[in-house]
């Protein structure tokens, strides 16, 4: 396994699964967890695979952003 990549892959939560549109707070979750994984690895993927892959990955970019 390679140390120096992370890799999420998020298909939705609960019985929605894909359906699941991510909310803040599971958003701020995840970024806390990234933040966390990036300590140790040089680099981190997040891949949506969800309906509204685009809009969570649009608003967690801008998590991402303002912590940078």
């Amino acid at each position: 396994m390679d140390k120096d990549i992370a890799y999420f892959r998020l298909h939705g939560i609960g019985e929605g699964e894909v359906n699941y549109k991510y909310t803040g707070q599971d958003l701020q979750k995840l970024l806390e967890i990234v933040k966390e994984i990036t300590k140790r690895s040089r680099e981190a993927y997040a891949m949506f695979n969800n309906v509204y892959m685009v809009q969570d990955v649009q608003r967690f970019k801008e998590l991402v952003k303002a912590v940078l």
